[in-house]
């Protein structure tokens, strides 16, 4: 059987090796980010993107002080939740989708409840 020349096999390597980074890349990505946008509340901020005009991913939350913020759903999806909790007030829920390429938000606010004897 012949081996294959030196230049071919440096070529074939290089072929491989650049299958191997860009697969790696693509794996990576979400898609194409056709909007990005942030809603403040009162319990803090959410930042979203809109992947392909249709999927939404949340790329980042920053609670306010006293706060924490849990990602429910990341996304990408077609829709994605974070919810912000605090024990000594009133919680949120917020969900985001988006429309036409348009992040879009819904909050939900939910009421504290106390059992007392």
């Amino acid at each position: 059987m012949r081996r294959p020349s030196p230049s071919l096999r440096r070529g074939l390597v290089l072929v491989v090796a650049a299958a191997g980074v860009l697969g790696a890349a693509g794996c990576r990505e979400y898609g194409v980010v056709a909007a990005e946008g942030t809603l403040v509340t009162s319990a803090g901020t959410v930042t979203v993107q809109c992947i392909d005009r249709t999927k939404v991913r949340i790329a980042g939350t920053s609670p306010v002080s006293g706060y924490t913020a849990e990602v429910i759903v990341e996304g990408p999806a077609g829709q994605a939740t974070v919810e912000f909790t605090n024990p000594n007030a009133n919680d949120f829920r917020v969900a985001v989708f988006c429309e036409g390429g348009v992040p879009t938000f819904q909050e939900f606010e939910r009421e504290d409840t106390t059992l007392t004897d």
